[in-house]
């Protein structure tokens, strides 16, 4: 599992056309903006407050950004959408060739394989595991079931979400991080920080994901991932705004083990009872 050149800090970039739109709560906006701070890549910062949907109600972004969603890059004109994809282009623009994105094949596949598996499974179940409870902060009035296909006809909405990242969880501790200090080898990647603002949300916010004995690879590549990027200012801020929403979650529903059924998470109950 190869990961191109041992690491090294980006030469310091000017670019005084590079506009990155984000927003301080948003996971998917944590990967790019750790890139620029970490490879000294010169940026201009657009903060947006998704709270207020500032994206969706700003014309002059939603003419520059039709999507009006965040993050979002644009480079002198040149404009890129999704998270992964902005990772992408800056580490192909700005570090090319390095250990963040290298291009012998076998590494970049085993990134962009990762890169793709990641939304089609944990960004995907976190996306609307978050939009459950924000858009239903009452469990009085969340609703309770849904049509599944895995399940049956119907199947707890919350349960169903948290058993998926659940098992998602168990394939990066025994795949991707079976043999490995980061997710595609020895040395972070662009796929590491892809990652690390979607597990530091759930790590931060939901019970069942707290890490500790559970997913101890798991665990050990967030304590690098901290050390490694937890003393930036925006991370740090992430951090803060995560804690807060932690304390009005628990006021509406948490931990979210409350709405597991007991058939389904024995597992979980014994790792709890060896802790």
């Amino acid at each position: 599992m190869g990961t191109g050149n041992k690491p090294h800090l980006g030469r310091c970039v000017m670019s005084c056309e590079l506009d990155f739109y984000w927003t301080i709560s948003s996971p998917s906006c944590q990967g790019p903006i750790l890139f620029l701070q970490q490879n000294n890549i010169s940026f201009n910062a657009k903060k947006f407050d998704v709270r207020t949907q500032e994206n969706r109600l700003n014309e002059a972004y939603g003419l520059l950004n039709p999507n009006r969603t965040v993050p979002f890059l644009n480079d002198a004109g040149f404009t890129v959408i999704e998270s992964n994809s902005i990772l992408r282009y800056l580490a192909e623009k700005y570090t090319s060739d390095s250990y963040w994105y290298p291009r012998e094949i076998h590494s970049r596949s085993r990134i962009d394989q990762f890169l793709d598996w990641m939304n089609n499974n944990t960004r995907k179940s976190f996306q609307e595991l978050v939009h459950l409870f924000f858009s239903w902060p009452d469990p009085m009035k969340r609703p309770k079931v849904i049509e599944d296909s895995v399940f049956g006809c119907e199947a707890d909405w919350a349960f169903r979400l948290v058993s998926g990242l659940d098992a998602q969880y168990k394939f990066i501790e025994n795949h991707w991080l079976n043999r490995n200090s980061y997710i595609t080898g020895h040395y972070p990647t662009i796929a590491d920080l892809a990652l690390w603002g979607d597990v530091k949300f759930l790590q931060i916010t939901f019970e069942e994901f707290k890490l500790n004995t559970r997913f101890p690879q798991v665990k050990k590549w967030i304590d690098r991932m901290d050390c490694l990027f937890g003393h930036y200012e925006s991370s740090k801020q992430f951090v803060s705004v995560l804690s807060v929403m932690a304390q009005q979650f628990q006021l509406f529903g948490f931990p979210m083990t409350r709405s597991f059924k007991p058939e389904y998470d024995s597992d979980i109950r014994m790792d709890r009872q060896r802790s």
